[in-house]
C-alpha cells in the first residue's frame, strides 16, 4: 500500500511542477519576444537502497526547456529602434554572467551612455562586442542590422554606419532557456552570424503564449490532482480496510 502512495505523492509532485510552468507563461502572454520553452516526459525511477533490491518505482518529471521559436504575432509600433527578427533569427546579447546568449526581444532601447540594450537589460552585441553609439541626432537600423547614425550636430541627412547588430540563426539548433530567461545552445555553444537573418523596423513579436491555451492547461492539470488526491483518499481507505481484517483474525 505504501508503494501505492508513494506513486501518488510523485505524480502530484509532476503535476505541480507543470502547473508552474502554466503560470510562468500565463504571466508572459504580454512578454515581447517571449518564447514557450517548457519540454518534459515522466520517466520512472527506481529507489534503491545500498546492499537491497529495488524497492520503489516512482514517476519523475524530466525537463529539458526546449525552447519552441515558432514566429510570434508582428506587434506595428512604429518606432524605429523596435525589430522583428525573420524566420528563426535571435539576437546575440551579453548575459549577466558576461556569456553570449540569445533572445528574440527586439524592443531596443539606448542607454544614457549610448549604450544599445533590449528592455530587459541586456546588452546588445555587434561584431565587436556590446555597441555603443556617439552622441547622434537620428538613428536608424537597416534590414542587415546595420546601425546608422546622423551625428549630433551634422548637417544634412547623410546616415553613417557605425556598427552591425549580430543575428543569428537557431534553424536546426536545439536551443535551451537560461534561468536568465535568455537562450543557449543545448551544447552551449557560440553562434555565428548569419548575413540571411534579416530584422523589420517599427514592429516587435509579442508572445507566443497564449491565454487560451494556458487556461486550458490549467483547468486539466487542476482536474488531474484532484483525480490523484481522489487515490490517495482510496489508498488510506483501502489501508484501513486491510487494517480491520488483520485484527479481526487476530
Amino acid at each position: 500500500m505504501d508503494k501505492m502512495i508513494f506513486t501518488v505523492l510523485n505524480g502530484m509532485k509532476v503535476t505541480e511542477q507543470r502547473q508552474a510552468n502554466t503560470f510562468n507563461e500565463l504571466a508572459n502572454v504580454n512578454t515581447v519576444g517571449f518564447k514557450k520553452s517548457f519540454s518534459s516526459a515522466v520517466i520512472s525511477r527506481d529507489l534503491v537502497a545500498e546492499g537491497g533490491l529495488n524497492s520503489r518505482a516512482f514517476p519523475m518529471l524530466q525537463t529539458d526547456n526546449i525552447v519552441d521559436l515558432s514566429p510570434g504575432s508582428v506587434q506595428r509600433t512604429g518606432h524605429p529602434l523596435d525589430l522583428f527578427v525573420s524566420g528563426q533569427g535571435l539576437f546575440a546579447v551579453q548575459a549577466p554572467d558576461g556569456t553570449e546568449a540569445y533572445t528574440r526581444r527586439g524592443d531596443i532601447k539606448i542607454t544614457e551612455n549610448g549604450v544599445l540594450t533590449t528592455g530587459a537589460g541586456h546588452l546588445l552585441l555587434g561584431d565587436n562586442g556590446p555597441i555603443t553609439l556617439p552622441p547622434s541626432a537620428k538613428v536608424d537600423i537597416a534590414a542587415d542590422g546595420t546601425v546608422n547614425i546622423l551625428a549630433a550636430g551634422e548637417a544634412g541627412n547623410v546616415m553613417t554606419p557605425v556598427a552591425r547588430i549580430k543575428l543569428v540563426n537557431a534553424q536546426d539548433q536545439v536551443m535551451q532557456i537560461r534561468s536568465d530567461g535568455l537562450f543557449q545552445t543545448a551544447n552551449k555553444a557560440v553562434l555565428q552570424a548569419d548575413a540571411d537573418i534579416t530584422v523589420m523596423s517599427g514592429a516587435v513579436e509579442g508572445s507566443s503564449a497564449s491565454p487560451i491555451d494556458a487556461m486550458v492547461q490549467m483547468i486539466r492539470d487542476s482536474r488531474e490532482y484532484e483525480m490523484q488526491v481522489s487515490v490517495f483518499k482510496n489508498a488510506k481507505e483501502l489501508s484501513t480496510a486491510g487494517a480491520s481484517v488483520v485484527r479481526m483474525d487476530g
